[in-house]
């Protein structure tokens, strides 16, 4: 297997995303303070759609220092956020559910490449942000958290720390 690096234009590509997600996020910030919840919602798909390219390279992301999974877990909380303030429940929770799995999913592939201490670190906050909103979701609609997932993840995780003889 050859390994190589990632292309110039890739990297200017994920380097605009940044610049257009700042940009995108913000609006939608700003539609939210100013009550606006379609033109909020609007906005924050938009970053996501964004969100989800850099986190599809966060490998590459990393090395430009664009922090892929914190944009993705805010620009889902901001979503939910919004769908909560429309009214929307259901969809809100699959925004925040969907940052806890693309958390998870980071975090099992970010143990496979030897991260250092600080990598492990912001890897472990992020899914640590993740998990504070849905749960703040929960308490703000009074739906009981589906912890099966989370129960699920964390049997998971032990079973690789401490692996059965």
């Amino acid at each position: 297997m050859i390994l190589q690096f990632p292309s110039d234009r890739l990297k200017n590509g994920l380097s605009e995303s940044h610049e257009v997600w700042i940009s995108e996020i913000s609006a939608g910030n700003r539609f939210f303070e100013g009550n606006d919840m379609e033109a909020a919602k609007r906005d924050y798909l938009r970053a996501r759609e964004l969100a989800v390219r850099m986190i599809r390279a966060k490998a590459v992301c990393r090395s430009l220092t664009i922090p892929a999974e914190a944009i993705h877990v805010l620009t889902c909380a901001n979503l939910g956020n919004a769908c909560l303030e429309m009214g929307d429940e259901d969809l809100a929770e699959n925004y925040f559910q969907e940052a806890l799995d693309w958390a998870h999913e980071g975090a099992e592939e970010f143990e496979s490449f030897s991260p250092t201490e600080e990598q492990e670190g912001r890897t472990g906050t992020q899914r640590r942000k993740a998990l504070i909103n849905y749960l703040d979701f929960c308490q703000r609609t009074k739906r009981v958290p589906k912890l099966e997932k989370l129960e699920n993840r964390a049997i998971e995780q032990g079973k690789k720390i401490c692996p059965q003889s």
